[in-house]
């Protein structure tokens, strides 16, 4: 919900029946802002010219805010 506020094109699917925790976002800067994400001790991938994110029982919703938080300032 926070990432569609954000109006960022996401490419990962939106079906319920196809969802994971795999979240693909479609940037142009996406290598500089996962560069930038790891300075900041948060860990994202850049694959195919797109910011991956992948959540795990690890995470919690402050992280999941953290990152959202984050986002939205290097964009």
């Amino acid at each position: 919900k926070n990432l569609k506020e954000l109006k960022l094109k996401i490419v990962s699917p939106s079906d319920a029946k196809y969802k994971c925790s795999i979240v693909v976002i479609k940037l142009k800067n996406s290598k500089e802002i996962v560069d930038k994400l790891l300075k900041k001790r948060i860990i994202a991938s850049e694959r195919l010219g797109r910011l991956r994110i992948s959540l795990n029982i690890f995470n919690n919703k402050e992280d999941v805010d953290r990152f959202i938080t984050e986002l939205k300032q290097l964009l």
